[in-house]
Parts: C-alpha cells; structure tokens; sequence
C-alpha cells in the first residue's frame, strides 16, 4: 500500500504525539519537527520504502513556509511481472 501525505496551510495544531509517532514509523524523518505553518509532503509505503519527503519551515509566526513540491518514482508490479513506474508528484 502507498500513501501520499500533504500537509498546507496549517495541519500541526491539532496534530498529537500518536500521528506524529505514525508518521515516524512509515519513514518520516521531519515528523517530530513540524510546526505552525510549515509545509511538508511524504510518499511512502507502509513496511517497505520510504520514496521521498519534502519539508519547508514557515519563517515566523505570522507567515507559511515556501511550497514544497514533491516528485518521486514509485514502481508497481503486476502479478504477470512487468514493472511499471507511477510518477507522484505533490505540491
């Protein structure tokens, strides 16, 4: 299973250690590190591969952090043995 996460605007005030914990245990290395107004995205799949992470700080109290984009190869395999590539991209 892949999961794509986006996190804009303001996603942290409400967010508890429990999702932060979640979010380190599916390979986030920022999760911890999310505040007010930060900007963050992750492509990961649970119990195997951690495909990307981006993260942008939020400067100060009243502003947002730079937009993030995310771009990132995933490779699916068919029951039949071909390959093929998605391409996620998050912004």
């Amino acid at each position: 299973m892949m999961t794509a996460i986006n996190l804009q605007d303001e996603g942290t005030f409400q967010m508890k250690q429990p999702a932060r914990d979640l979010l380190k245990r599916l390979g986030s290395k920022r999760a911890q590190v999310i505040g007010w107004r930060d900007m963050w995205a992750m492509v990961t799949q649970k119990g195997a591969k951690m495909f990307g992470e981006s993260y942008s700080k939020s400067t100060d109290f009243s502003t947002w952090g730079a937009p993030v984009v995310l771009r990132t190869e995933v490779p699916l395999i068919s029951t039949e043995g071909w390959i093929l590539f998605v391409y996620v991209i998050l912004c």
